[in-house]
């Protein structure tokens, strides 16, 4: 995932993901990303806003790593889970720092916005793109082994960074 403003940007990568995500994949993610910015309407977005964003999509992913890690599997691997979920955890508290070194210029509001409809949108975006919060966590993992969940959040964690390279 990176998200970031000026010179202060975070990439991270899930663990089993290889740092050397597949060139082609990203750069065909990039012009995919680019493409939908020049044939949709366009949002425009402050870091402030942006980093709010962030920080609710990793209360999200700790939500659904604590509810898989409560799903009944075995000790080592709902431990594992709850170590995913401190991470998420952990970027949350980072985003929320970079929050508060952010200056004036990069919290003023972009677009004329009086009833504060900008937030309730960037909060829906989080909610129901990464993570997705219309599902009960516990519902997403019932039933499934743990490769299966690994790969839901493999894959919701590579959602994450096209959907930062698409903002």
């Amino acid at each position: 995932m990176a998200v970031g403003s000026g010179d202060r940007w975070i990439l991270w990568y899930p663990p089993g993901l290889p740092a050397t995500i597949e060139r082609e994949r990203l750069a065909a993610a990039q012009r995919d990303a680019q493409e939908q910015r020049e044939t949709s309407m366009s949002f425009s977005f402050n870091a402030d806003e942006i980093l709010k964003m962030a920080e609710q999509i990793e209360r999200n992913g700790a939500r659904f790593y604590r509810s898989a890690a409560d799903a009944g599997f075995d000790q080592e691997m709902s431990g594992k889970l709850l170590e995913l979920a401190e991470m998420e955890d952990s970027h949350e508290k980072t985003f929320t720092t970079m929050r508060g070194e952010l200056d004036s210029r990069e919290t003023e509001s972009i677009a004329f916005d009086p009833d504060g409809e900008t937030e309730r949108y960037l909060m829906a975006m989080a909610d129901s793109n990464i993570f997705d919060q219309t599902v009960d966590p516990s519902d997403q993992v019932r039933g499934k082994t743990i490769e299966q969940v690994l790969n839901i959040a493999l894959a919701t964690e590579k959602e994450s960074i096209l959907f930062y390279l698409g903002l």
